[in-house]
């Protein structure tokens, strides 16, 4: 009974001086009942929703309504995020408990058989007694040390991922302690408890499940409320605004204004659409009396829920006093054996940081041989680029030379027609006027003959005249049309001369377009349509080749601790065996020295073999004796390679396990900053929903306060032009004394100030404008008049 009022104090210890904290750190730290106490309250606090709404709404009872709503909502999913932490709180408990269960049910049932010689010395009982009684001392300290530390202030203040290593510490040793001292009964026994326990909490993970999805479905259904009573505000104001715009037209008396809103109610309570209206507010509060009547019964459940678990940490409580009194007998032994699985797990997390950080390595050379191979290939690409554009842009320059010169000879040849075709022509002219000129000399001679015979008569002589100035004139066309062949004949030398170059370019041309250089660009396209292929099939299979490289090094590093067990198991075996070896060499050696002696005296003391047959009896009986040791040690040296090998596979076992608790661990870190992502979402939502309700307000009072003015009979557009009054009134003072007007301007930002604040600041030397910081001096100061004095 003592051991149950010291377990009842420390958890009350625990429940008193353990503070509030966030879920995760509530669901290893805290007590249930303490989360249970506080958590009822909470619910009994939450206010009811007003089902019933009245005929006829003000503007003001409408809001009132609408903020209780939203506040209840917002009660209804604080509640909601309340039982959820209580699922987990109650599922991170009930695991703990039943962890602590089992390891006091196994500590228990922990007497394992330690086979004994049985041929024994007194002394070595009296040893092997100390030693168990130094095992058990260790391991009562190392649990009041583990105690000490979970209960402890630095436990508390410390980080959740601080604390969820000690526990997790905490659980692994617990386990092994169960794994190394548990019965098959008992394990049977625990099974069947878990299963029907995690059928349990199964249950009720369902039944929250489906309190969560009823909630949801209130949450939609409230939001579809909240829509509905938003549609029938908008309405209102409609009504109330024509209301007010009738008051406004008619502002001569107060008694007409109310004729007039008194006139205009009952037409808007004739709509139909407000009837509608009602009629949809109705359901919504029938939809929202049957979420709480759900929510009353998921209440319900989840006290049942904690008086359950109150009943078994009562029942723990009770048991754990016993169970750890009686059980503590072969604690060192565990302790040793957890020692040593403690040592063998550092030693693998030092080798798995090692293999971790090759790698790293290996990762970092290889995005630094991607990161290379990436260059190149850019590099190579951009080469290709730029020789390709340099190649194609030489090719267009070559193309258009020849059109140009093409074009150039086609119309050079036109213009050699043309002008072979006036040479023809002139040709033509040019022999008939030749015949025609012959054909006159001729009968210039007859004539001169006949004139050296006869006289010439006036008309001949003028004939003679004429003839002459023809013949004149058609020495001047010769020599023309003498000149314009000459023209023609260089020209043609020119126009051959055209036509070889062209040959000559056209010669040119084909050596460079059947170049090398071609060749070579025409290899670097196909080489460039290849190496895009290579680069498509490369991209393909890299995910792939990289996913099966990952997963060959994991398995690597999977298997090199198992092998590396293995080459120790069989270096510390091979060793002792030699040391055995060794030492029964040595005594062998002995015995045979021994033997010899006996023999040298047996041969020269034949007289004394009486005497000495007592002494090598004697002898016999400790050979016997020593064989007799040598096969129990050979026995021992088995079982404790059969040890080896069990706590080997138990280490592998708890390692499986330990790598499933991480999993767990990471699942439940992400679930957590899921949690925390939603949580600054609703605090956004919150933040601009409180911003939209002060809005609201300032609206609200605006038109209030015109509301009242015009039900005194007085106009709000005079309110507003005194309140623009006074804005402009406050425009006109200065800035940063808000009491002086604005005399003087900063030239260098155009900033307006008084005289008093500049001097002050050019006096103190802080020559930086009050409004955008620039820096000014005595020259940039100006008076100006807004206005007259």
């Amino acid at each position: 009974m003592s051991g149950k009022r010291t377990s009842k104090k420390e958890i009350d210890d625990r429940k008193n001086t353990i503070p509030s904290r966030p879920p995760l750190k509530k669901r290893f730290v805290s007590g249930s009942t303490a989360s249970a106490a506080s958590a009822v309250p909470s619910m009994s606090k939450r206010p009811e929703l007003i089902t019933t709404l009245p005929d006829h709404l003000s503007k003001k009872e409408l809001l009132e309504h609408m903020y209780s709503v939203k506040n209840a909502y917002i009660q209804e999913k604080q509640h909601l995020i309340q039982l959820k932490e209580s699922s987990i709180e109650t599922n991170a408990l009930y695991g703990m408990v039943r962890l602590q269960l089992a390891m006091l049910w196994d500590e228990f049932a922990a007497f394992p058989a330690i086979t004994m010689p049985e041929k024994c010395d007194d002394g070595n009982i009296v040893n092997q007694l100390k030693l168990i009684c130094l095992q058990i001392t260790e391991h009562i300290q190392a649990w009041n040390a583990h105690t000490r530390q979970l209960t402890s202030d630095k436990f508390r203040h410390a980080d959740p991922n601080e604390q969820n290593q000690a526990l997790l510490n905490y659980l692994q040793t617990d386990i092994e302690q169960l794994q190394t001292s548990d019965p098959e009964s008992r394990i049977q026994l625990l099974q069947h408890d878990n299963e029907s326990k995690s059928n349990m909490i199964t249950s009720i993970s369902h039944d929250i499940q489906t309190v969560v999805e009823q909630l949801a479905n209130s949450n939609d259904a409230l939001e579809d409320c909240l829509q509905a009573i938003g549609a029938i505000q908008k309405r209102q104001d409609r009504l109330n605004s024509s209301v007010v715009a009738n008051v406004t037209e008619t502002t001569s008396t107060t008694a007409a204004t109310k004729d007039e809103r008194a006139s205009v109610e009952p037409s808007a309570e004739q709509q139909p659409p407000q009837r509608t209206q009602m009629d949809e507010l109705q359901e919504c509060q029938q939809l929202l009396d049957a979420r709480t009547q759900e929510l009353a019964k998921s209440r319900q459940e989840k006290d049942q829920l904690h008086t359950k678990l109150d009943d078994l940490l009562d029942r723990f409580s009770q048991l754990s006093s016993d169970y750890i009194k009686s059980n503590s007998i072969y604690v060192n032994h565990l302790q040793s054996m957890i020692e040593l699985e403690y040592r063998l797990i550092d030693y693998y997390e030092q080798r798995r940081e090692s293999l971790i950080k090759e790698e790293d390595s290996f990762t970092k050379e290889r995005r630094q041989l991607i990161n290379q191979q990436n260059s190149e290939m850019s590099s190579r690409e951009v080469t290709l680029v730029t020789e390709t554009k340099r190649l194609q842009e030489t090719l267009l320059r070559v193309r258009n030379q020849r059109d140009g010169l093409q074009q150039d000879i086609q119309s050079r040849t036109i213009e050699e027609k043309q002008v072979s075709a006036y040479n023809d022509q002139i040709i033509h002219i040019a022999e008939k006027h030749k015949s025609r000129m012959i054909e006159l000399e001729q009968d210039v001679l007859h004539k001169r003959q006949a004139t050296d015979t006869t006289t010439l008569l006036p008309q001949d002589y003028l004939n003679y005249r004429r003839l002459k100035l023809q013949i004149e004139k058609t020495h001047g066309i010769l020599h023309t049309l003498r000149h314009l062949q000459q023209q023609q004949q260089q020209q043609q030398q020119q126009q051959q001369q055209q036509q070889q170059q062209t040959e000559n370019n056209q010669m040119d041309v084909a050596p460079y377009m059947a170049s090398p250089l071609m060749n070579t660009l025409n290899q670097l396209m196909d080489e460039r349509s290849q190496l895009e292929l290579l680069i498509d099939f490369y991209q393909r299979t890299e995910p792939g080749l990289y996913a099966q490289m990952d997963y060959d090094i994991s398995d690597i590093g999977q298997r090199i601790p198992s092998i590396q067990h293995r080459i120790d198991d069989k270096l510390s075996y091979q060793q002792k065996l030699q040391a055995e070896i060794n030492k029964f060499v040595s005594k062998n050696a002995e015995l045979m020295d021994k033997k010899h002696e006996n023999d040298v005296k047996y041969a020269q003391h034949l007289q004394q073999n009486q005497l000495h047959e007592k002494s090598i009896s004697l002898l016999d009986e400790k050979i016997a004796s020593i064989e007799a040791n040598v096969t129990e040690k050979e026995t021992l040296i088995k079982q404790v390679d059969a040890n080896v090998e069990h706590y080997r596979l138990m280490f592998d076992d708890i390692s499986q396990e330990c790598n499933g608790l991480q999993s767990n661990r990471q699942r439940l870190e992400a679930h957590v900053m899921q949690l925390q992502d939603l949580a600054r979402d609703k605090m956004k939502m919150l933040e601009q929903e409180t911003l939209n309700v002060q809005q609201a307000k300032n609206e609200y009072e605006k038109i209030n306060k015109q509301w009242n003015l015009i039900q005194q009979g007085e106009n709000p557009a005079s309110q507003e032009l005194v309140d623009e009054v006074e804005e402009l009134r406050s425009y006109f003072k200065c800035s940063t004394c808000k009491t002086r007007r604005r005399d003087c301007i900063l030239t260098s930002c155009m900033h307006t100030f008084c005289h008093e604040c500049i001097r002050i600041r050019l006096e103190t030397r802080q020559r930086r404008c009050p409004s955008c910081a620039i820096t000014f001096g005595n020259s940039d100061v100006k008076g100006i008049h807004l206005y007259g004095k």
